[in-house]
């Protein structure tokens, strides 16, 4: 199974300038939009404290190509950050337009995560885990010190998606919590609870090979299916044009 490819209203891509039509219903909790073209997050006009990315064409628009591996490629400030630090059963979600050079990559599309080790971690993560991992594909992670079963969700192997691609990868917490590639659902994991982290929300690509990010977003609510339907069919169209 593939996924589907993702549309574009008439070709268009947001540019620098781009501005967020809020009488959208998609814009309904929507808290953070980083857009790689307009190098900052779009809700409050926050500009990343790291930035060490290519900035490239793409079919969606302008992309932020990683250009470190292991670090954070664009980072935002803690205290910058906090409306992001979702805890307990809050309902969120996390999406991201982006492609991978490798399926043997771990990529963070967007976090906001404090690692030390498998039994002391807090936050969230929406992340592609490497094609040899235990557990391989797209996985919306939240951790509450672990919690044991809650750290990592049910993965989506990576047979739907493919290297050098576009898609519209995102995460969603509710009443489960769930993950899909351009729209088609991938995994049905249960509510997780999340912990406090102390940590900057982060763009990275940890392993060998290169991520490169059209955009990345989070509502304080869970997406219904019908909506990643509608993003997958114009990812932008939350934009004025």
């Amino acid at each position: 199974m593939s996924a589907p490819a993702i549309g574009l209203r008439a070709g268009f891509a947001p540019g620098p300038n781009a501005v967020i039509d809020w009488s959208h219903p998609l814009t309904q909790g929507l808290q953070f939009y980083f857009l790689a073209a307009a190098r900052r997050d779009l809700v409050r006009g926050l500009a990343p404290d790291v930035w060490s990315v290519d900035l490239v064409s793409t079919p969606y628009g302008i992309g932020a190509r990683s250009a470190v591996l292991g670090a954070a490629a664009v980072e935002w400030p803690i205290a910058a950050t906090t409306h992001l630090n979702f805890t307990g059963t809050q309902p969120f979600s996390v999406m991201s337009i982006a492609a991978t050079s490798s399926l043997a990559s771990y990529s963070q599309l967007l976090s906001r995560t404090a690692y030390v080790s498998e039994s002391n971690n807090q936050g969230w993560l929406l992340q592609l885990r490497s094609s040899s991992d235990g557990r391989p594909g797209l996985t919306l992670g939240c951790s509450n010190n672990n919690g044991s079963a809650v750290y990592s969700a049910d993965n989506s192997g990576t047979s739907v998606y493919a290297a050098n691609r576009f898609f519209v990868f995102a995460g969603a917490t509710g009443s489960s919590r769930r993950n899909y590639v351009t729209a088609l659902q991938t995994g049905t994991p249960a509510t997780p609870t999340v912990a406090s982290a102390s940590a900057k929300v982060a763009i990275r690509q940890d392993t060998a090979g290169t991520l490169t990010v059209v955009s990345s977003a989070v509502w304080n609510r869970e997406l219904l299916p019908a909506e990643l339907a509608a993003l997958q069919a114009d990812p932008f169209q939350i934009f004025r044009q």
